[in-house]
């Protein structure tokens, strides 16, 4: 079961790559940031699922993953933050009360009138992490 979800978010992980290095590039529409998001948070939950650590939750959240993960490896600090980054935005961006494009950007808006700016660079960084989480979880589980 491990290998076949780390192999789904390789798989994920690349798809996201693609589309902020190629489709984003071409098309430049700030729409598919949130599409890269999206996949870079189903590429670091199969991960962390593929670690195979258990849960009372019936459906646990990334964060009770990766705490899961933290105590039987250690990740790197920026890794962590970045993980729970993913995690948080995907959330702001499925529960958005507003979203509109402003110039390069992806603007996302809460009901509670928090604005958060999604832009090629925040992106590149936390898909950056997120490959690095990757490797280290295809490593670690190969390595068992």
């Amino acid at each position: 079961m491990g290998d076949i979800l780390l192999d789904h978010a390789i798989r994920e992980i690349k798809t996201a790559d693609y589309l902020l290095t190629m489709t984003y590039k071409s098309v430049g529409d700030s729409k598919i940031l949130a599409t890269v998001l999206d996949k870079m948070y189903d590429a670091v939950e199969n991960a962390l699922k593929a670690f195979g650590i258990k849960s009372a939750a019936k459906n646990p959240t990334i964060e009770m993953l990766l705490r899961g993960v933290m105590t039987r490896h250690s990740l790197d600090r920026q890794q962590v933050a970045a993980i729970k980054e993913i995690a948080e935005l995907r959330e702001l961006h499925k529960e958005a009360a507003t979203e509109f494009r402003y110039k390069e950007k992806l603007v996302l808006g809460d009901d509670k009138f928090r604005l958060v700016k999604l832009d090629e660079q925040k992106i590149k960084r936390l898909l950056a992490h997120a490959k690095a989480f990757i490797s280290f979880a295809h490593e670690t589980l190969n390595n068992q």
